[in-house]
């Protein structure tokens, strides 16, 4: 048999090819931002040349505790693309690969090497964040912390979150003395929220607490997309800030002696009791009495509540049923409650019973 035209180059071209596929990148999309629930990711390997997925759907274990899942129709020759969907619970400072499963399938190349995945198991370039924990509220403050507020005057409500948090639209919180704090975007930053409030008449309360927070269309929440746990129950901040805007007024007179008849002398002492505790501020106050006399402010047995004014009669001043004519303010003097409301002593001209 001749052999000898054997030897040479046959027809067409056959190769041979032992070298395995390898992974010579890996990106994710989005690269770098903060997922929540429902958010995706995109994982994308591309190998060192084309390669065959077949028998299966492989799968890469993620640092966040999920799973991204083989994504055949966008995936292409040598880029295989990986899709994740976080779920409630699913957390990681920075998502990584942490294992590769193929699930019964094989990825190989044309010639049937198994395609090296090693690198796969790896933390790409980016940090993608998954936060799947909503921000909630640590604190609230107030600032004045403590005291008695009036119209006009005005308080900072500032919260404090548990991480940082994006607002939009304008949210309120709804107090308890019937207003409402408004937020204050330019005095916030990052976990700390501000609202301001300006009282107005007749909106009043003991110690302002905070009813609830109204978003007003909007939204509070932390750069995954979290919505800040909005509190059910009231919040108190520290400290006792009153908001009292009633002007403090006479809820009684009473005279002593209770029914006489007073001569040259005589001493009629008159009590004023107001309706919460006020301060005196400047020359001291009197009673013009029907009698033509008048009263002197005691202030040694006045006290908050009660002004004591004190008449000693002279000769000449007489009345069958002595009544106050007025109750008189030297200029410059008022009398206030703690919140500043200036007191109304209409309800002093009065015919006490008694004398």
């Amino acid at each position: 048999m001749d052999l000898s035209r054997a030897v040479g180059d046959p027809t067409g071209t056959l190769q041979v090819d032992t070298i395995a596929p390898t992974v010579t990148s890996l990106t994710m999309t989005p690269s770098s931002p903060a997922l929540g629930v429902g958010g995706t990711l995109a994982i994308t390997l591309t190998t060192s040349e084309d390669v065959i997925v077949v028998g299966g759907r492989p799968t890469l274990s993620l640092s966040d505790g999920g799973v991204a899942t083989y994504d055949p129709a966008t995936s292409t020759a040598n880029s295989l693309v990986f899709r994740h969907t976080v779920l409630a619970g699913q957390n990681s400072a920075g998502v990584s690969v942490t294992a590769v499963n193929l699930g019964g399938a094989t990825v190989t190349d044309r010639a049937g090497n198994n395609a090296n995945l090693a690198a796969v198991v790896t933390n790409p370039a980016g940090t993608v964040v998954v936060d799947t924990v909503a921000p909630t509220i640590l604190s609230v403050t107030t600032n004045p912390g403590s005291g008695t507020l009036t119209v006009g005057q005005s308080v900072a409500f500032t919260v404090t979150t548990s991480e940082a948090v994006n607002v939009t639209g304008a949210p309120v919180l709804m107090l308890s003395d019937g207003g409402t704090a408004t937020y204050d975007p330019a005095s916030s930053a990052g976990n700390t929220l501000v609202f301001r409030h300006t009282v107005l008449a007749g909106q009043n309360s003991a110690d302002l607490a905070v009813n609830s927070v109204n978003l007003g269309g909007g939204a509070i929440g932390d750069a995954a997309g979290n919505a800040l746990t909005l509190p059910v129950a009231v919040i108190n901040p520290p400290g006792v800030l009153g908001a009292d805007t009633g002007a403090p007024f006479v809820s009684g007179v009473s005279i002593d002696p209770g029914s006489a008849s007073l001569g040259v002398g005589g001493v009629a002492t008159i009590t004023v009791t107001m309706s919460e505790a006020v301060v005196l501020a400047g020359g001291l106050p009197s009673l013009t009495l029907s009698g033509g006399g008048t009263a002197s402010y005691d202030t040694t047995s006045s006290t908050q509540s009660s002004l004591v004014f004190k008449h000693t009669v002279l000769a000449g001043q007489n009345s069958s049923d002595l009544s106050i004519a007025s109750f008189n303010m030297p200029v410059g003097s008022v009398i206030t409650d703690a919140a500043g409301n200036t007191a109304n002593f209409a309800g002093a001209a009065t015919n006490p019973a008694g004398i």
